[in-house]
């Protein structure tokens, strides 16, 4: 579906599975290689896996500056951004309106605009494509929880199947429109405020005398590393905040003006993707692929523990190891296991 949205409806199965293939590794080297720390030292000691992360880069242009110049050739041949759909109509892509962006400032003259340039396109569809692990995460992490809690299963599946979920509605921010049935999105954003996708976000502070925390803002600013999982279970801003209870968010709940990326001056209780200007720009799609995925798993699938099928037809189930794992991404330490039956 990304690769869709990102280059239309021109590729084949064998560059879907490569570019799949590439970022897995990619997202993998990423953690390996320390890429965050700014030491010289740090990189010469890691050089081996210093250099298997840089060598994604000429991976990623040989996948990617093919199909963005088929892109280009289209506009130049058809005069029309994007691919035609079985109805007639055109769908303007990522990759279009990357083509199309002319306003980039220049490096010697700040006033005159400039276009994209492939090695800068190649970056900007490497992080679209980022989002992919962000997703499935989160999937992982709300199956599971569903998997341990039945009963809330049990609550979103009459939902979905009622067809009041407000998930392709949601809007910029990722919040249904007032009305609506909101358990499918309260469960989502439940799972975000315990497992963030990204464990962390590192930000500069230039304010030089402001107190964070136990420290004080030098002269020069400081990097401030942002622990978004603790964020989102501090006990002075939530009750019970290690349980899982998407009525939380429901009307009426602590948390019902809470959405999944804060702006404003309102205090911030959570933010999986960030918050404010430099929030991740494809929080909104995050959300409500997840949302979309998961009405789907949950409509068609009954989700229960793993275990041994007991001779009286009984599983004998310990429920699912929530223990996490922290590198690029908050995975989890053991892979999702449990038993799917198909719903008649």
């Amino acid at each position: 579906m990304l690769t869709r949205m990102c280059f239309g409806d021109d590729v084949d199965a064998l560059h879907v599975h490569s570019m799949e293939r590439m970022m897995l590794e990619f997202t993998a080297a990423i953690a390996e290689a320390k890429v965050f720390s700014r030491s010289t030292m740090a990189r010469l000691w890691h050089w081996r896996k210093w250099r298997r992360f840089l060598g994604f880069r000429s991976q990623q242009a040989a996948l990617f500056v093919p199909l963005i110049e088929a892109a280009r050739r289209r506009r130049q041949r058809t005069g029309q951004h994007g691919a035609g759909d079985s109805g007639g109509s055109v769908r303007r892509t990522y990759v279009d309106s990357l083509i199309d962006n002319q306003s980039i400032p220049d490096e010697d003259n700040p006033r005159n605009k400039r276009a994209l340039s492939k090695d800068e396109m190649v970056s900007l569809v490497v992080e679209f494509f980022g989002v992919a692990e962000g997703i499935v995460t989160a999937l992982e992490w709300t199956l599971a929880h569903l998997v341990n809690q039945p009963e809330v299963q049990a609550k979103l599946r009459r939902e979905i199947i009622a067809g009041n979920h407000g998930g392709d509605d949601a809007d910029e921010d990722g919040k249904c429109p007032a009305g609506r049935s909101t358990y499918l999105h309260a469960v989502v954003l439940e799972c975000l405020r315990l497992h963030p996708p990204f464990p962390l976000v590192m930000r500069e502070v230039r304010s030089e005398g402001t107190v964070i925390g136990t420290a004080t803002v030098p002269a020069g600013g400081m990097r401030v590393q942002l622990i978004l999982g603790d964020i989102g279970k501090d006990e002075k801003l939530w009750t019970d905040p290690g349980e899982f209870r998407p009525e939380r968010f429901l009307p009426g709940g602590e948390g019902e003006d809470v959405v999944a990326v804060p702006a404003g001056p309102k205090e911030i209780r959570m933010m999986p993707f960030g918050a404010g200007q430099r929030a991740c720009p494809g929080a909104a799609m995050a959300v409500q692929f997840v949302e979309g995925f998961l009405a789907v798993l949950v409509r068609e699938f009954e989700w229960a523990a793993p275990g041994e099928q007991a001779d009286n037809g009984s599983a004998d189930d310990d429920g699912v190891d929530m223990t996490e794992h922290y590198g690029f991404i908050t995975m989890m330490k053991s892979p999702l296991r449990a038993h799917i039956t198909p719903r008649a």
